[in-house]
């Protein structure tokens, strides 16, 4: 799935949303157009504990630094 969100400063993401077989929820945003290979993407997981809400970044850094080819393959700390 993917879809276009606006971003805090008035720009664009081309997002991907990407769910696994344990229900968890990766998302990866990055602006407008950016390849998939490209490391320009960051990526978060969504996941839910004992009723609890978890969002975690790829690699601990929320920043534009990641591919976008597999979301589940990214390395993501457990809280």
């Amino acid at each position: 799935m993917t879809e276009i969100l606006q971003n805090d400063v008035g720009g664009y993401y081309d997002s991907i949303i990407q769910t696994d077989d344990s229900g968890n929820t990766y998302i990866a945003e990055a602006p407008l157009g950016t390849p998939r290979p490209s490391t320009a993407w960051r990526v978060k997981r969504i996941s839910q504990t004992d009723g609890e809400t978890q969002i975690v970044w790829a690699e601990n850094h929320p920043g534009f630094i990641h591919t976008a080819t597999d979301l589940t393959a990214l390395t993501f700390r457990e809280i």
